[in-house]
């Protein structure tokens, strides 16, 4: 009975071996063939997300191209944390500063965080968290955000480019606003003073077509195309970094500063 008991459990252990290989097969065929039909399998499967903290370096060259301008590695960042690495290469004392709204624009003061006044060859880190949005970025350094020194960064958005006046974009000609003011000088005599009268003579600091001038020490005249009161003040009196005073002792007189200005005027606005 002993035998016959042994033998059968061998056997029953056998088929049963059997029928579970071929439960096995067929549950695997299964889940094959509706993989392959693109019908939906039963899985389960664990996921964990971490949410990582985006951190972004901007390179902020000041001073280069020209002096009264800023060079950024990228103008689009994502939003999170940015740290801007600020160099002055300029010959002037200059700031950056990345203003606190979202929205961009072209104004030349603003509220936001901002690097200590960087002398020549000065180095400064900034670091802020940005929103999506664009935020505009400028020097705080007297009449300097005025001159052109400033732009726009987006931060999950592609910054949409506020075309100063007097450029050639790439999808068109030279933008130049038209002529509103009555001429307060002679715009012939004031391309003499542009070009030699003054000392030191306008040509050796601004680039203007309209003189042959391509010195950037100061800001592109072609580019800012300033109305003339604006040009009177910036000859008369100066401009806090660099520009010096011509008006009195500086060697122009009222007619001569009124005949600039009335060339500067007619040469950047039609």
């Amino acid at each position: 009975m002993k035998i016959v008991g042994r033998a059968w459990q061998a056997h029953f252990s056998k088929r049963t071996k059997i029928a579970l290989g071929l439960c096995a097969s067929v549950c695997l065929a299964t889940a094959g063939d509706l993989a392959a039909r693109g019908l939906p399998t039963q899985t389960t499967t664990t996921t964990t997300t971490a949410a990582k903290a985006v951190a972004t370096t901007v390179i902020v060259t000041a001073g280069k191209p020209s002096e009264l301008a800023f060079k950024l590695s990228t103008k689009k960042v994502p939003p999170g944390t940015v740290t801007f690495k600020v160099t002055n290469l300029g010959r002037l004392p200059h700031t950056f500063e990345i203003c606190s709204s979202p929205k961009g624009g072209a104004a030349n003061t603003c509220k936001g965080k901002l690097t200590p006044v960087l002398a020549q060859g000065k180095s400064a880190t900034l670091t802020v968290t940005l929103a999506k949005g664009q935020y505009e970025y400028l020097c705080t350094v007297p009449g300097h955000a005025a001159a052109g020194m400033k732009g726009d960064l987006g931060a999950g958005v592609t910054p949409t480019a506020v075309i100063p006046a007097g450029t050639t974009t790439s999808t068109g000609p030279i933008v130049v606003p038209p002529a509103t003011e009555t001429l307060m000088g002679d715009p012939a005599a004031g391309r003499t003073v542009f070009t030699s009268s003054a000392n030191p003579p306008c040509t050796s600091c601004h680039v203007l077509a309209a003189a042959g001038s391509t010195a950037q020490v100061g800001p592109n005249l072609d580019s800012l195309a300033p109305g003339q009161s604006q040009v009177v003040t910036a000859v008369t009196y100066g401009l806090p970094g660099g520009m010096p005073a011509f008006g009195g002792a500086g060697g122009l007189n009222g007619t001569q500063i009124n005949d600039v200005a009335a060339f500067v005027y007619a040469s950047t606005h039609h």
